[in-house]
C-alpha cells in the first residue's frame, strides 16, 4: 500500500498512446513545448487534439472515439499558466462538465498536468466526480488510483464529504490551479471540493482522462473568461 506520509514520487517512463485502429482519428505529433514558449500567453482556448478524440468545431467539446473500444486516453486544454506570467495570471480556472458519462466512479476525471500535449510527459493529477483521483508522470499513464478519503491522509490535501452526497454527470465542475500557492482544487456544486498540493510546478494546463466510447467533455470557460471568475 502506498505510504501517504511520504510525498508522491512520479517515476518518469516511456509512454505511448493506445494504438488507434484504421477508423480512429490520430492526432498530429508535436515537439514538447519549451520553457520559452510556455512563457508566452496562450492564444487559444478549448481542447487540443488527441488520439481517438473528436473535437467540436469550436474545440469546446471532446468526444471519446476509439472505434467503440474502451481505451483510457487524455485530452488537454489549449491554454495554460506559467510562473513567468503576471501575478494575476499565475492561476487559472476552468469550468468543465461531462455531458455524456458511462460510469459514475473513476470514468471521467478532471484536473491539471505539466505536460504540453497528451503524448508528452508531465506530472498529472485528476479527480472524478466523487473526489477519487489518479496521479502519474504522464497524462496517458496515471498509475496511482486512490479513494477520496486518502486526501485527508495527505499533507496539503483535503476534500469535503459533500463531494460524495449526490452525483450529476452534467453538473459543471470548477478546476482551479494556483502556481503561487501551489495547489489544484476541483469544486463540485456549492460546497463539495477536492484539493491537492503541488510541488514546485512552473506550468499547468487543464487535463481530462476518460475511457469509455462516446464519453463527451465540455469546457464552458477557461482562464480569463468572465464566466470562469463569476461562477
Amino acid at each position: 500500500m502506498y505510504d501517504w506520509e511520504k510525498p508522491i514520487v512520479f517515476e518518469p517512463e516511456a509512454t505511448e498512446s493506445p494504438t488507434p485502429g484504421d477508423n480512429v482519428l490520430r492526432a498530429p505529433r508535436t515537439d514538447p513545448a519549451t520553457d520559452v514558449e510556455l512563457r508566452d500567453l496562450p492564444s487559444g482556448t478549448g481542447w487540443m487534439q488527441s488520439d481517438g478524440v473528436r473535437l467540436s468545431p469550436d474545440k469546446s467539446m471532446a468526444k471519446h472515439d476509439f472505434d467503440g473500444r474502451v481505451e483510457r486516453t487524455a485530452v488537454l486544454s489549449r491554454d495554460w499558466v506559467h510562473t513567468s506570467h503576471a501575478p494575476s495570471s499565475e492561476g487559472a480556472t476552468w469550468l468543465v462538465s461531462a455531458i455524456d458519462c458511462t460510469h459514475e466512479y473513476g470514468d471521467i476525471l478532471f484536473g491539471v498536468t505539466e505536460a504540453s500535449s497528451f503524448e508528452h510527459p508531465g506530472r498529472t493529477l485528476v479527480f472524478d466526480a466523487h473526489g477519487n483521483f489518479r496521479t502519474g508522470w504522464h497524462p496517458l499513464n496515471l498509475v496511482h488510483f486512490h479513494d477520496a478519503e486518502d486526501l485527508n491522509l495527505t499533507p496539503g490535501a483535503a476534500y469535503s464529504r459533500d463531494v460524495t452526497k449526490e452525483w450529476d454527470a452534467n453538473r459543471v465542475m470548477r478546476v482551479e490551479v494556483s502556481l503561487t500557492e501551489q495547489f489544484v482544487q476541483v469544486t463540485y456544486g456549492e460546497t463539495g471540493y477536492a484539493r491537492f498540493a503541488l510541488d514546485k510546478w512552473t506550468t499547468a494546463r487543464l487535463c481530462a482522462s476518460f475511457s469509455c466510447p462516446n464519453n463527451t467533455l465540455k469546457i464552458h470557460a477557461g482562464p480569463g473568461a468572465p464566466e470562469a471568475h463569476s461562477a
